[in-house]
């Protein structure tokens, strides 16, 4: 509990020390759902300092424990989560392998008629598709579907994940408008569910369609909300696309010099954070 409330706050050391006590409790027992949850929380607190491969080896631990206590819930949790690594633009993005992962993961889902897994199955299948531009039809196609199930379940989290995703698809699509009211929707969620660097990137897309539809003052202004909060929770990644996205509006304004610096700045964190985007 404690761990979850740390994550919450992206207080990430705290939560990784907290998550670390409770895992060898948790591997003592026999609840399978406790087990998912603390080793794909995390990995996602990992993911949070851009320790990447540090979280992809919690997802492979995970798999491997599924195996050995034939638990198929743990092997399909561990299944999405390293999909997801190597499905969006993170160092470890590979989309070959992603698709292979969603494949058994997707049979794995029907067999335990997980509906919730299915859903972030189709998220991760809507950005293995919405990175490539021979695929970026298709991602539109299935994130809707993948939306329509999420809302048809009630899952708020998902639900917010596929319109942030879904948004930026329908946006490279040239469906700007869309695109923007889209992620508009999803901040709402995020503000809702407290979910900070979520927050700031959906933010930060909203101000990217704002500013590609010519709308430079509404752009700044979600932009500039998303680069104070990335500052505030000291996240390198969320500073990197914030800071390059608002960068670019104050020099295509004017402020060449404040955007310029700001962009210098954003190069520096995305170097660190291995934001490949």
């Amino acid at each position: 509990a404690a761990a979850d409330k740390a994550l919450l706050l992206n207080a990430t050391v705290e939560a990784l020390a907290h998550y670390s006590r409770a895992l060898p409790i948790a591997l003592a027992g026999t609840d399978a759902t406790l087990l998912g949850h603390l080793y794909v929380a995390r990995g996602r607190a990992l993911e949070l300092k851009s320790q990447f491969a540090d979280a992809d080896a919690v997802y492979a631990e995970l798999e491997e424990l599924g195996r050995e206590r034939g638990e198929p819930s743990l092997e399909l949790a561990a299944l999405i989560a390293q999909g997801t690594l190597r499905a969006n633009v993170t160092p470890l993005r590979d989309a070959p392998a992603a698709r292979v992962l969603m494949e058994r993961a997707l049979a794995l889902a029907e067999a335990l008629d997980d509906r919730p897994a299915e859903v972030r199955i189709l998220w991760n299948l809507l950005n293995i598709d919405r990175f490539d531009i021979h695929n970026l039809p298709q991602s539109a196609v299935g994130g809707a579907r993948a939306l329509a199930l999420a809302r048809e379940l009630g899952l708020e989290e998902e639900t917010a994940y596929l319109l942030n995703d879904l948004g930026e698809a329908l946006g490279s699509l040239g469906r700007m408008t869309e695109a923007h009211d889209m992620l508009a929707e999803a901040v709402q969620h995020w503000r809702a569910l407290g979910n900070e660097p979520m927050l700031i990137d959906g933010l930060t897309g909203q101000a990217n369609w704002a500013l590609f539809s010519g709308n430079l003052p509404n752009a700044r202004a979600l932009a500039d909300e998303a680069y104070e909060r990335s500052l505030r929770i000291d996240n390198p990644w969320s500073q990197a696309y914030s800071g390059g996205v608002s960068g670019l509006l104050y020099a295509l304004q004017g402020e060449v010099g404040a955007g310029l610096d700001r962009l210098h700045r954003s190069i520096a964190r995305a170097e660190e954070a291995g934001f490949v985007g």
